[in-house]
């Protein structure tokens, strides 16, 4: 494998968004967390507006981007808070 290959792992969190970019080996090479804010239905379950989960992505993009050439990255794995389905359209999202 090619030693200049990166992995990303993004998890977005009930309170937080974090990646680490990770080598073939394993080595962390970068990685940043956000935050953003906890919200509750009204009957008190958790929730997360999908837009702010983009908006996380592309900052903690930007802050890794800043440190290694994103062209780098071979792979992306996201987890998040829990199993979910979000159907959207590309044009909302941008």
């Amino acid at each position: 494998m090619n030693s200049s290959v990166l992995f990303a792992g993004y998890d977005i969190g009930t309170t937080s968004s974090k990646v680490s970019v990770v080598d073939a080996e394993g080595h962390v090479i970068s990685n940043a967390k956000v935050n953003h804010p906890q919200e509750f239905s009204d009957d008190g379950f958790p929730e997360q507006d999908a837009q702010n989960w983009w908006e996380d992505f592309k900052k903690l993009t930007s802050i890794v981007g800043k440190e290694i050439s994103l062209s780098r990255i071979e792979a992306i794995g996201l987890s998040s808070m829990c199993p979910c389905v979000l159907p959207f359209q590309m044009k909302e999202f941008h």
